[in-house]
């Protein structure tokens, strides 16, 4: 269900915050699999959120999520979502 997702993406956040991504990668790649598994569009885009922000932090190309995002953003009339900080807590 959608709560599990949601739960996940909240841990992948805290996780990141945390300064632990490979644990928020974790929580993120599995609120993809299973909104996708439901075929809930929404919240396979709120994953990929996730891990497009933990992309961009360890500098990597993250075109290609950030692509199916927008896409889904665009199918779905998403105009915004909310933002959380990725700075790790103890670095602030």
């Amino acid at each position: 269900p959608y709560e599990l997702e949601m739960t996940m993406h909240a841990s992948g956040w805290a996780f990141l915050q945390d300064g632990r991504p490979d644990a928020a990668h974790t929580e993120f790649e599995s609120a993809r699999a299973d909104a996708a598994a439901r075929g809930d569009a929404f919240q396979v885009a709120r994953a990929l959120e996730g891990l497009v922000a933990l992309g961009r932090l360890a500098d990597e190309d993250v075109t290609a999520l950030e692509t199916e995002m927008l896409e889904i953003h665009d199918r779905l009339g998403i105009i915004a979502t909310p933002t959380f900080p990725t700075t790790p807590v103890s670095q602030t």
